[in-house]
């Protein structure tokens, strides 16, 4: 997986290290467990569908798109069903993790 600005991934359980930040030319083999991509305004909804794509059909099995802006987080799962979540709300995180993040928290400054 390359990818074009700074993301965030945790892996579970696939052998990679548990947290890994990628940089613009770094190359990583199969995808992490669990993605969070951070939106920027130059992001384009194709960059972010296509990254999700990668992910999502190498292994990823949450990938969280976090929109600053807005203040919500969207996780989509290989199924391609993605549930929002905003201020107020729970992420629950992906299996063998246990529990959930507030997005409040998220976006505290």
């Amino acid at each position: 997986m390359k990818s074009g600005k700074p993301t965030l991934l945790a892996s579970l359980s696939n052998g990679m290290p548990p947290l890994v930040m990628t940089n613009n030319d770094e190359y990583l083999m199969g995808s992490p467990e669990l993605v969070v991509e951070v939106l920027s305004p130059s992001n384009t909804m194709d960059e972010i569908l296509e990254r999700q794509d990668m992910c999502l059909a190498n292994g990823c099995v949450s990938f969280w798109t976090v929109d600053p802006k807005r203040q919500i987080v969207m996780v989509t799962t290989p199924d391609r069903r993605t549930v929002v979540f905003d201020r107020q709300s729970l992420v629950p995180l992906p299996e063998p993790l246990e529990g959930s993040i507030e997005i409040a928290k998220v976006f505290s400054d």
